[in-house]
């Protein structure tokens, strides 16, 4: 997952979002920004699954995760999250 990403907005990027948000409790959020240091503005779409307390930021259509690998990424992340509470588990009992 990246932190940040510049996006160009395209109508089939638009499709795709809106696709993507209609199949779920879900939701997009485009962030556009210009510092005075910046002579191009920069585009940021986040995208957030509710269901499954996931998000990222994405560029392109491409890049809109599947409901599959949403599910995946979040099982891993359980695994690595029960990892480290078993290792913190037993370093206290010791």
């Amino acid at each position: 997952m990246s932190t940040s990403t510049t996006a160009q907005l395209t109508p089939e990027f638009v499709t795709a979002l809106i696709t993507w948000q209609e199949q779920g409790s879900r939701s997009i959020s485009i962030e556009l920004n210009r510092s005075f240091l910046d002579k191009e503005s920069s585009l940021k779409v986040w995208i957030y699954d509710y269901n499954l307390t996931s998000g990222e930021f994405v560029s392109c259509p491409e890049e809109i995760p599947t409901d599959k690998a949403l599910l995946l990424r979040q099982k891993k992340d359980i695994e690595a999250s029960r990892r480290r509470l078993n290792k913190q588990l037993k370093a206290l009992e010791v």
